[in-house]
């Protein structure tokens, strides 16, 4: 009698051992041949399509979390409304521009060298770089700047003014975040949260945000601390399922005006 309890426990757990393999197998290659059949879809169909999504996928990962030495908003009057057009310009002269939501990167491979100075290389993203990416930085108009526009000159006035503290300051702050969570059968949706603060000695006064790219995230909450010492910002990002590994990402600035205390 209990020899056969001892042989049907043996095949029971035998049956369950393969049973959980073959979940397991299944959770595991699933993925996998979602992902590959995914990959080749996109080969076939050759995503992205053409030159212009590829250069703007290319350079928007390139540049993640790094922060252009100069940005300008201009302002187009059309009839009864306005639309905006925001350029930056990265320190390797590749340029972004967003006109009304419409993206476009501009490589520096297809400017004349000859008229841009690149006075520095491109390097690896590192942590380092991460530490100074959302620090205050002074703003820098084309007007403050010699008429020979290059970048080493705005680059040299930013840290030139970045230094210098009177009684009244403007300093900006850079942040991007996106997000690459594609780990479930479900859209993802992650909520962040950045604070920004006064420079040493000062306390804010007055704030903006510039936001320069914004794609299937939004800006939950925006606001200044009642001693001004800080403003938070509370904003939402979205991403694809494992199926369809769509990314979310924000690119924003926070633009204060600070007083000396």
């Amino acid at each position: 009698m209990s020899r056969d309890n001892d042989q049907s426990g043996a095949k029971i757990h035998g049956k369950l051992a393969s049973y959980i393999t073959w979940l397991t197998a299944i959770l595991v290659g699933v993925p996998t041949l979602i992902n590959a059949g995914i990959d080749v879809y996109n080969s076939v169909l050759n995503i992205p399509t053409g030159n212009v999504e590829r250069i703007n996928r290319d350079r928007r990962s390139a540049h993640f979390q790094e922060e252009p030495i100069f940005s300008k908003d201009f302002e187009i009057p059309t009839g009864n409304s306005k639309k905006f057009l925001k350029l930056f310009v990265y320190q390797n002269a590749d340029i972004y521009v967003n006109y009304s939501g419409f993206e476009q990167w501009l490589p520096a491979e297809n400017l004349d060298k000859s008229t841009v100075s690149i006075p520095f290389p491109r390097t690896a993203f590192a942590a380092g770089r991460y530490k100074e990416f959302g620090s205050p930085k002074a703003t820098v108009s084309p007007g403050a700047i010699d008429k020979k526009f290059d970048l080493k000159s705005l680059e040299s006035e930013r840290k030139r003014k970045s230094k210098t503290f009177s009684r009244k300051i403007v300093r900006s702050y850079w942040f991007e975040e996106r997000n690459n969570d594609h780990s479930g059968f479900f859209t993802s949706n992650r909520i962040y949260k950045e604070k920004f603060r006064a420079v040493k000695g000062y306390k804010i006064t007055s704030f903006k945000l510039n936001i320069a790219s914004l794609n299937r995230a939004k800006i939950i909450s925006r606001e200044l601390s009642t001693d001004g010492s800080h403003v938070t910002v509370r904003f939402s990002i979205k991403s694809g399922p494992m199926y369809n590994r769509w990314r979310g990402w924000i690119k924003a600035q926070v633009i204060t005006e600070q007083t000396k205390k």
